[in-house]
């Protein structure tokens, strides 16, 4: 098929820090009509724990079905928690 395999990954980071990462989860191809431009959404819970400060989160979508080089994307966030 033509039809990719794809996963999203999220992490959240803290002055270098890893402070949490979500396992790999599928992203769903039903109702896409356009392989090119593939739609997908989501939330995240920071939680009331995080103290002020630059935090960068990361999210990664990775299609198994793709040539090796050709896997992974990667997109970063920054932002900033205030009191």
């Amino acid at each position: 098929t033509q039809y990719p395999s794809l996963t999203i990954q999220t992490r959240v980071f803290c002055d270098g820090k890893l402070l949490s990462e979500s396992s790999p989860t599928a992203i769903s191809l039903n109702g896409q009509t356009d392989m090119m431009r593939i739609g997908a959404g989501g939330s995240l819970n920071l939680g009331a724990g995080l103290s002020p400060g630059e935090y960068v989160l990361q999210i990664t979508v990775r299609d198994t079905l793709a040539k090796e080089k050709q896997q992974t994307r990667t997109q970063f966030l920054q932002f900033r928690i205030v009191e």
